[in-house]
């Protein structure tokens, strides 16, 4: 089995690159991943059909949208591959790929979380829950011939990208109470510090503020930037730590592969009780959830007092700390490339390749607007379409304006702005003050689902 993927620009954001990468190296036992030539833009899909591949990587956070249309438009047969890694982030270019997703397209989600928020926008579809999985058999293997370290202080780490809704700095923040507690502790900080790009430089403003935020609060010496690291060279400074911290309220965070990677490091970790952030925490035994509220004014409050309590219980006891060490290295192994990949090999052989060319489907679709197609999506949505502008315009100019005006691509990518865009276009007239609170209370309740069994 073949499965295309387009090569990842020099410039391409951080996330987009490392999850594609991960991805192509989890299918490798059981397909081939495929590069497309250069040669071969997204938009000729009639020439990605010539290729034979089985199905296309199609990541939605660059063109895939209007791949979806351009399928239908070209009368392709090629069948994709979505995984969710955002609902919320991507909530205009799901909306518009509704219609358009084929029986044979395989759109997976990295948590039973995001499988029940992409419910909140259409029953119709039904993805499947197959998580992040890395091969945690070779990271353990590297780690046990890896030499031990000397002493070092008591030592907290987050990995990920560097921005406000990671909440590295509630973590400065936390630190000198932390210390007060538990002594010697230091903050290590991995990731880029261009913050969205594959490199250290230029630093991202963000970078540049929490660098400041240290000086002042007295911590020089005590926080450390560790920059971009890969590899066995980032698994190894993530395994010289006592617990990983992340506290993200990132509105387009699903199902972090970082706490998998923590924990492949025996490394515990307490983490927002956010997305699917609580699918892979044992409540005390590989790690803490810490709590997330909404204030009246609808910010985004952690609970600091649960986080502080729970990174000093890790750091103070070393004989509990050495247990969930063990425990942290176990539940990794639920993650394993070897134990989630059969389920998407089983997935892939299951569809079958259309045969049949659906040109017809663009006719049909190309003067009607997704007001016009309410049946395609979930009661819990059908009030935001209403006030999208983009849900009011016939397909054929939605997808004109994506692929060929980039300014005017903001109301297909950022669908809350698009919500406040000419009242001229919504279609039932909504005051700005209605819209904010419609887009605030949608955005709470895809934010955490409390009952996953529902």
């Amino acid at each position: 089995m073949n499965i295309g993927f387009f090569k990842s620009k020099d410039e391409e954001f951080i996330s987009n690159v490392m999850y594609k990468k991960n991805f192509s190296a989890m299918i490798s036992d059981f397909a081939s991943p495929v590069i497309i030539p250069e040669h071969i833009k997204w938009q000729e899909m009639k020439k990605i059909d010539s290729l034979g591949i089985d199905y296309l990587y199609v990541d939605l956070i660059d063109s895939g949208a209007d791949q979806f249309w351009l399928r239908e438009k070209e009368g392709s047969n090629t069948p994709f591959i979505v995984v969710l890694h955002t609902v919320w982030s991507w909530m205009s270019r799901l909306i518009s790929i509704v219609p358009l997703i084929r029986k044979d397209d395989i759109i997976i989600a990295t948590s039973e979380y995001s499988k029940w928020a992409f419910s909140k926008i259409t029953n119709r579809v039904k993805p499947e829950v197959i998580p992040h999985c890395l091969d945690v058999f070779a990271i353990q293997k590297f780690l046990l011939n890896k030499a031990k370290t000397g002493q070092r202080p008591k030592t907290i780490t987050f990995l990920g990208r560097l921005f406000a809704g990671k909440g590295i700095d509630i973590v400065i923040d936390c630190l000198r109470e932390i210390r007060e507690e538990a002594g010697d502790v230091h903050f290590n900080i991995i990731g880029p510090l261009s913050s969205g790009f594959m490199r250290d430089h230029p630093k991202a403003p963000f970078v540049v503020r929490l660098e400041k935020k240290i000086l002042k609060l007295g911590l020089k010496g005590k926080v450390h930037f560790k920059g971009m690291r890969l590899g066995q060279e980032k698994y190894d400074l993530l395994s010289e730590s006592d617990v990983f911290a992340n506290l993200t309220t990132c509105p387009g965070e699903t199902f972090p592969v970082t706490n998998i990677e923590a924990l492949a490091c025996g490394v515990p970790i307490v983490i927002t009780d956010w997305g699917g952030n609580r699918e892979i925490v044992e409540e005390g035994k590989n790690g803490y959830l810490v709590d997330v509220n909404f204030d009246k004014n609808d910010i985004i409050r952690v609970d600091k007092e649960k986080f502080i309590f729970s990174i000093v219980t890790i750091l103070n006891n070393k004989k509990e700390s050495d247990k969930m060490k063990i425990k942290a290295r176990r539940r990794s192994l639920d993650y394993d490339v070897l134990k989630v990949m059969p389920a998407l090999a089983l997935a892939l052989k299951k569809r079958k390749k259309s045969v049949v060319c659906r040109k017809n489907k663009a006719l049909f679709l190309k003067n009607k607007t997704i007001l016009q197609l309410k049946d395609y999506y979930s009661d819990d949505i059908l009030p935001f379409l209403c006030v999208m502008p983009i849900c009011a315009r016939p397909y054929s100019s939605l997808f004109d304006l994506t692929v060929k005006n980039k300014k005017k691509r903001a109301d297909i990518c950022n669908w809350k702005e698009g919500c406040l865009a000419e009242k001229t276009e919504r279609e039932n007239g909504a005051s700005e003050k209605i819209i904010k609170k419609m887009c605030a209370d949608l955005f709470k309740s895809l934010c955490r689902k409390t009952d996953l069994s529902a």
